[in-house]
């Protein structure tokens, strides 16, 4: 069973990716700020970690730098979820250590095949 952290400060967005991700039988693990997301990151190693960016005290961007730049953890694909998705902003995201953007409002459908695509992209290296 793979393993995601949700890292999303707003409830409403993190109780419905969470049971998006529990219906396709994943094993989440969700955090409502970046440090808590961090620890459970370095804990559970997950498979994939959806991270949104702005989150009170430090922000996606920083967090993701962290988790990037440790050896345990630089290899897990780091997905943000956001809503503030300007032309030229997921180039950013990525040059900081970010896989790919799923931006928010997202379709059920889209979600869903993005979170797919990407698991199975990491399987094959």
């Amino acid at each position: 069973m793979e393993k995601i952290v949700v890292v999303e400060d707003n409830e409403q967005n993190r109780e419905l990716i969470v049971e998006l991700l529990k219906l396709k039988e994943y094993k989440v693990y969700a955090a409502e700020n970046a440090e808590d997301g961090i620890k459970m990151v370095f804990k559970e190693r997950p498979d994939l970690i959806l991270m949104d960016i702005q989150l009170p005290g430090m922000d996606g961007i920083e967090a993701t730098k962290i988790i990037k730049g440790s050896p345990e953890t630089r290899d897990i694909p780091v997905v943000a979820v956001t809503a503030h998705v300007i032309p030229g902003y997921v180039d950013t995201l990525v040059k900081v250590g970010f896989y790919d953007c799923i931006p928010k409002p997202f379709s059920v459908k889209e979600f869903y095949r993005r979170i797919s695509e990407i698991l199975e992209e990491k399987k094959q290296g």
